[in-house]
């Protein structure tokens, strides 16, 4: 008898194993699997870039309301210190992020706007979140002010069950010590989309109407 579940998570473990043999496409390097979070680190000159993918046992739906809700944020974002909405449309936000940085280390801050994109047709949501200027956050002493290109994207195989990828590429400006760039290539994707998910699966998180039927 034909086990549409089976057959369901059998696609999912191929689409993971695709998306981890094409992570070595254009030198990107596996460093690390932790948690069920595949990490990659690539060079990019002066930026530091890497690269997390897993196969998370929740819906997109829930995923969503998670990673676009600002109040969902201090709860999942590694070296998470504050943030601020400074403007927010129906699929896009306009924020000022601050990290904690290790000891010895400047705090970081970004300026970011975040874009969603929608293709119900593979059932994927993009979200492409890059460094702005706005007139509320000019530069502040608290930080040094960073850049970065970070795109996330969220693809539905079943309503349990989404394929998860994250890539960061950033200028942290300034010294940065070769240490705390190791780390954060080797920590900060699992840190982080393992606390996305654990948030997503908690109580009480209802399903983004926007990936209605998806699922």
């Amino acid at each position: 008898m034909f086990n549409a579940k089976f057959f369901s998570a059998a696609i999912v473990s191929l689409m993971v194993m695709l998306m981890a043999t094409s992570a070595f496409a254009g030198d990107w390097e596996h460093i690390d699997t932790t948690d069920g979070v595949w990490v990659y680190k690539k060079d990019a000159g002066d930026d530091v870039m890497f690269r997390g993918t897993m196969r998370a046992n929740v819906g997109i739906g829930e995923l969503l309301t998670v990673h676009s809700d600002p109040s969902h944020r201090p709860h999942w974002v590694s070296s998470y210190a504050d943030h601020e909405t400074l403007e927010r449309g129906a699929n896009s936000e306009t924020y000022w992020l601050k990290l904690d940085m290790p000891f010895g280390v400047t705090n970081r801050d970004y300026v970011l706007e975040s874009n969603y994109q929608f293709n119900e047709s593979n059932r994927t949501v993009t979200s492409v979140i890059e460094t702005v200027e706005h007139d509320a956050k000019p530069e502040q002493d608290c930080c040094v002010r960073a850049r970065t290109r970070t795109e996330y994207t969220f693809q539905a195989a079943d309503e349990d069950t989404t394929v998860i990828e994250v890539v960061v590429q950033t200028d942290l400006k300034g010294r940065v010590p070769s240490r705390v760039v190791n780390s954060a290539q080797r920590d900060w994707p699992v840190e982080t989309l393992t606390s996305l998910v654990e948030r997503a699966s908690g109580s009480g998180i209802e399903a983004d109407s926007r990936v209605d039927g998806w699922q």
